[in-house]
């Protein structure tokens, strides 16, 4: 992949983004916020070719808590607990 910035630029990478924040119903994963949405890349190890669980839907201020963890996030184990969750909350 080429430099991240210009990827981030791509209708590749906007069809994913919107594929994420549909799923996350727009909202943040952590505090469901509906402010200020990003996506956050959870890893980059696969960028360009990312997998739905490598991305995930946070507000700015929960996306801002992440950021000094990448590339590797390992705050991010505490969300897949949420991957797991319908939208009414209920584990499956």
């Amino acid at each position: 992949m080429t430099d991240y910035h210009e990827y981030l630029l791509t209708p590749q990478w906007q069809t994913k983004r919107e594929n994420v924040l549909i799923f996350w119903g727009h909202r943040c994963a952590l505090c469901f916020s509906d402010i200020n949405i990003e996506v956050h890349h959870r890893t980059y190890k696969r960028l360009g070719n990312e997998l739905m669980t490598d991305l995930i839907a946070l507000c700015s201020d929960c996306h801002s808590d992440h950021r000094p963890q990448c590339p590797t996030d390992p705050k991010g184990l505490n969300i897949s607990r949420r991957l797991r969750q319908d939208k009414r909350g209920r584990n499956e």
